[in-house]
C-alpha cells in the first residue's frame, strides 16, 4: 500500500507537469512505474491499479497536450519500463528464495475465483472490517468530492475505484489482504473529505450548512 501510494503521488505530478518539460516529465513517470513495479512484486492483487494508471494518463494527455503525441507515447512506454524495473528488482534478489510451485499455485487459485464466482459484495465489508466504518465514511464523502471538483488527479482515483469494485463484484476471493488495494482510493477519499470539512469549518458561509 506504501509503495501504491508513492507510486499515484508521482503519477500525479505527471499529469500536472507539461510534456514540453521533458527532464521532469520523464522523471516522475519512471518513477511512478518503480513504485507501481514494487507494489506488484510485494502483492499481485495490486495489479488492478496498472490499468487505470496507464488509461488515465492517455485520456488526460491526449485531452491536454495534443501538440506532443510522441512524447505523450514515449512517457507511456517509460512508465512502463519503470514498472518492469520495479517489478524485476525484488524478483531478481529474492528468487532463491521463492517457493515457486506455492507461488503459482495461488495464482491459479485466484484466477479461478475471477473466472467462476458471481456477483459478490464481499468488498463492502472488507474496508470497514479492518480500517473502521469511520474510515469508509469519510472515503465516501471524499468521493463525492472528488466527483465534484474534477481535477485529474481526482478523475483517475475514480476510474481507478470504478474498476476494483467491478472486479471484486465479480469475483469472491478467499484472502482479505487481496482486498487491500481498495483501502487506497479511499485513502485519498480520507484526505479530500478532511480538506472540505476543514474549509467549511473555516468558512462562515458554511459553518450553518455543516
Amino acid at each position: 500500500l506504501t509503495f501504491l501510494m508513492g507510486g499515484m503521488l508521482l503519477y500525479d505530478r505527471v499529469l500536472e507537469t507539461s510534456p514540453a518539460d521533458g527532464k521532469k516529465y520523464f522523471g516522475w513517470a519512471i518513477g511512478s512505474g518503480m513504485a507501481f513495479g514494487f507494489s506488484l512484486s510485494v502483492n499481485y492483487s495490486m495489479a488492478t491499479t496498472f490499468v487505470p494508471v496507464c488509461l488515465a494518463f492517455v485520456i488526460h494527455s491526449v485531452r491536454q497536450h495534443r501538440e506532443h503525441w510522441r512524447r505523450i507515447l514515449l512517457c507511456i512506454l517509460v512508465v512502463i519500463a519503470g514498472f518492469a524495473t520495479g517489478y524485476a528488482i525484488p524478483c531478481a534478489i529474492l528468487w532463491p528464495y521463492i517457493e515457486h510451485e506455492e507461488l503459482f499455485r495461488q495464482v491459479i487459485y485466484h484466477q479461478q475465483g475471477f473466472r467462476e464466482s458471481a456477483f459478490s459484495f464481499r468488498f463492502l465489508l472488507m474496508p470497514v472490517k479492518y480500517a473502521g466504518a469511520p474510515f469508509v465514511l469519510l472515503g465516501a464523502i471524499g468521493v463525492w468530492r472528488m466527483a465534484v471538483s474534477r481535477r485529474p488527479f481526482e478523475i483517475f482515483v475514480l476510474v481507478q475505484l470504478g474498476l476494483m469494485v467491478l472486479g471484486y463484484c465479480r469475483s469472491v476471493l478467499p484472502y482479505p489482504r487481496v482486498y487491500l488495494p481498495l483501502c487506497l482510493p479511499l485513502l485519498f477519499g480520507c484526505a479530500a473529505a478532511i480538506q472540505f470539512i476543514w474549509v467549511s469549518l473555516n468558512e462562515s458561509r458554511q459553518q450553518r450548512i455543516l
